[in-house]
This record gives structure tokens, sequence and C-alpha cells, in this order.
């Protein structure tokens, strides 16, 4: 994806060249946008500019694109222990959010820098030269790009919504700033606003992807938003956002593609590669780009050059039962700093010597959890039938949605309609017919389990709200 970079930073030259002559009269901060998005082409290089500012950009090695979020989201959650080491204090201890430092500033970036890209995508792309079915791709994945930051930014600086559907929580922007904008900003808009701009942006790029585009096993393509993956981001953003009914029959739709879920020995060989099946998305790296890589010194446990950061508490290996495999990877040992900790060795470097490890974004064991999580505590759980899923999710039984599936599709078969395959909840779905505070607190409880941070699950978000 660095190669990418370059690709685009040579269409801005190219760009330049062709207006040099005016010097007198162009300022050397503009660009034309008509040589920029002349082509399909270019405009998929600035999309793959975005993705790669989101994987790769940031300040220090414990701030490497979207990776580093996710880590910073890990440490501030009840089941980790961060011993001596490099990085992730304030996250560990929950005062990264009181300044426009640290992760909040890292986090603005990158999602605001790509959602500008974007929005350049969606302002041009219907006029540049291509084909119809290539501009509509390229147009659906900058809106599913630019749906999914503006669902990490309602995440991050927001409390969970039903805390305060009105908290103010970060700016929207549609169309592509100018110097002006870019320097007097736009007044925050409200978590709600923020949510529905996400689903807003999520629906429209399922209507424009193809469902039959998919990245597939390309190395080079794990991070492209596929059908899939959009129906996986718009279960994921309408759990954040208490859309309990939407969440649930996206995440269905997703599984219906995709039902597989790792073995044992899978599970246990380091969640480093991508062509593991259960992987819905991801980034693949190489030996040229992998920066992202870096990050996984603070989660691999094993390797005695990394930081040995990310530890679990005891008491949480106590909640796994004595046949989980899971309960396996914990052990007690010394950390890189000679600290005695309870090591955890779910994330393995895939090379070492190479630095290199495929980081992953959506797994099919995310959408079974949304599943597992409202059939148990939301959706008429008196009238589904029994089942073996653990309480809030994690699924380890692909009889039952299978059988689930059968039961969806045969009920709904008679009046035209499957559900499975394309959910009612497209575009502006019904409401809930159920209240959200009646079964908020009930949520949060049950799915403080094995496998998720307890400050993250449901969209109980604990990182504080940011002043920009």
């Amino acid at each position: 994806m660095k190669m990418n970079l370059k690709n685009i930073c040579a269409v801005a030259l190219m760009a330049c060249a062709v207006t040099s002559c005016d010097l007198d009269t162009t300022p050397t901060t503009s660009l034309d946008a008509g040589n920029v998005y002349k082509d399909t082409e270019n405009a998929e290089r600035v999309l793959r500019g975005a993705w790669n500012y989101i994987f790769n950009s940031g300040s220090t090695y414990a701030s490497i694109g979207i990776g580093s979020i996710q880590l910073n989201d890990d440490f501030a959650g009840s089941d980790a222990v961060r011993t001596r080491s490099y990085g992730f204090s304030g996250s560990y201890n929950l005062t990264n959010g009181y300044s426009r430092g640290e992760y909040n500033g890292v986090l603005w970036d990158l999602m605001y820098d790509p959602i500008n890209n974007c929005n350049g995508i969606l302002k041009h792309i219907d006029n540049v030269a291509g084909t119809a079915e290539d501009k509509a791709r390229i147009k659906g994945q900058a809106f599913a790009t630019r749906g999914y930051a503006y669902m990490i930014l309602a995440s991050h600086y927001s409390f969970a919504i039903d805390k305060d559907p009105n908290a103010v929580c970060v700016p929207i922007y549609t169309e592509p700033t100018d110097d002006k904008v870019a320097l007097t900003g736009k007044p925050a808009s409200s978590v709600s606003e923020v949510y529905a701009q996400a689903l807003s942006d999520l629906e429209d790029a399922l209507d424009l992807i193809p469902e039959n585009y998919s990245h597939g096993n390309v190395k080079e393509d794990q991070y492209k938003i596929d059908h899939l993956v959009t129906l996986g981001l718009l279960a994921r953003t309408h759990l954040y956002a208490r859309n309990w009914q939407e969440a649930y029959d996206y995440a269905v739709a997703a599984l219906a593609i995709n039902p597989y879920l790792m073995s044992e020995s899978e599970y246990k060989s380091g969640f480093n590669d991508y062509s593991n099946k259960e992987w819905i998305w991801g980034l693949s790296c190489t030996i040229d780009d992998n920066m992202p890589c870096y990050l996984f010194y603070f989660k691999d446990c094993i390797t005695s050059e990394g930081y040995t950061s990310l530890n679990m508490d005891p008491y949480f290996k106590a909640k796994f039962d004595d046949d989980d495999y899971r309960k396996d990877l914990f052990n007690w040992g010394q950390t890189a700093y000679g600290d005695w900790a309870m090591l955890n060795s779910k994330f393995l470097f895939k090379d070492v010597d190479n630095m290199l490890a495929d980081l992953v974004m959506m797994r099919t064991s995310e959408m079974y959890g949304v599943i597992g999580g409202l059939l148990d505590d939301v959706l008429l759980p008196g009238q589904r039938p029994d089942h073996d899923l653990p309480q809030g999710g994690f699924v380890f039984n692909n009889e039952y949605l299978h059988n689930t599936l059968l039961f969806l599709v045969s009920r709904d078969r008679g009046r035209g309609e499957n559900p499975v395959l394309k959910p009612a909840a497209r575009h502006r779905p019904p409401k809930p017919v159920f209240q959200t505070g009646e079964i908020t607190a009930r949520i949060r409880k049950e799915t403080e389990m094995p496998g998720i941070s307890a400050a993250r699950c449901a969209g109980n978000n604990s990182a504080r709200p940011a002043v920009k």
C-alpha cells in the first residue's frame, strides 16, 4: 500500500506539472481536481491513499494507524492489565480522554483526512472517465469508508448513545474542505447525528457495491470493503446506535454469506493470517509495507523482542470453563521488564524476523456475538428456539445458526421476502417496539464475558469526549 501512496503523489506531481505554466495565477497549494479525478483509476488511487493513511499514519511507535486505536480500546478494558512498558499508559489509566493530545489527536487526524479523500471522490466520481460499474463500486466504497470513519468517531468521542442521544460529539463533513473551512471548522454534531450519518453512508454503500464483488483471497485486497464487509459494518454500527433489530438482521445476512468459525488449532495459531476463513476483513502486510505490524510487539507475549504490554487480569481467566480451549492461552510468566503477569498468547507474529503479521478488522464471530446477545436479551427471548449460545454471544455451534436461518427463510418465504439475503432494515428500517432503557442494563451485564472487553461492549465506550 505504500506503493499506492507513491502513485497518488505521482498523480499530484503530474497535476502540478500540467498547471506549472500558470505559476503566476495558480497558488502552489492548489491542485486541479480535474487532473486528480480524471478517471476511475485515479479515483481508486485516492481511495487507496485514504486506507494507507488509516493503517500507517501516526506520531509514535505506539500510535501507528487504526491498529493503535484498537489497542487503546483494549488497554481501556476491565480485562486488561498493563505492566511496566512503553506506550498506552493513558489508555490503561483512562486519562487520555481529557486533552487534545495522545490518541484523541491521533484518531482525529486518522479519520478526518480519509473522510476528506472520500468527500472528494463522492463529489467527482460521477463525472470521471470509466465504466459505470467501476464508478458505482468506487463510489460505494467511498461511502463505506466514510461511514466507517464516522462510526469510529461516534464511538470514541462520546459516551454510549443512550446516555445522552443529544450529547455533543464531532463535526460532520460531507463536502471536500477548502482553506476557509479548514481554518474556521464546523460546530460539532450530536452523537445521534453522527451515527445517522454513518448509517446513511453504509446503506448507500450497500446499494452501490455489487453483491458479487468480493476481495476474496487476494492478499493485496484484504482491506477493500466489499458486500460482506458492508453488511458487517452495518451490523456493528446499528449495535452501537442501539438499533437492535437492524443489528440482528444485518448480522444474519453476513453469516448467510460466511458462517465459518475457526477450529481450535486455528484459534491458537496467533490471529495473524488473513487466510483464516473466519476473517471477514483485515490488512495483509508485506515486507515492503509492514509498519502496522509493529503493534504486535505490544501484543505478542512470546517473542523476546516485544514489550509484553497487553496482559490479562487473572480473575478474567477464571471466567472461562476448564474445558474452554481459549483458557489454554493464559499463563503466568515474566514480561520484557521482568514483572510477573498473566500473559496471553492469543496474538503472535507470523514472521517475527521480518516483522510480519496480518491485522484483523472483522470476524464472523463478531456477527455471531451480535446475534447471540440480542437473542438472549432483546429480541423476544422467550419465543426463540432453545440454543446453546453462551450468554451474550460467541457461538461455537454452527447448527443453531443454520436452523435459525432456515426458520427465518421459511417464515417469510410465503410473503416473497428473504430477510437473510436482503434485510428489511436496508433503508429507514422500522424502529423496535421495545424501549432502549428497559434492556440496556441487561445488555451491559450479559456482554461482560470472556472474549469481549467489557468497556467496549454494545457501544459502552470508555473514551471520554474530546474538545476540538
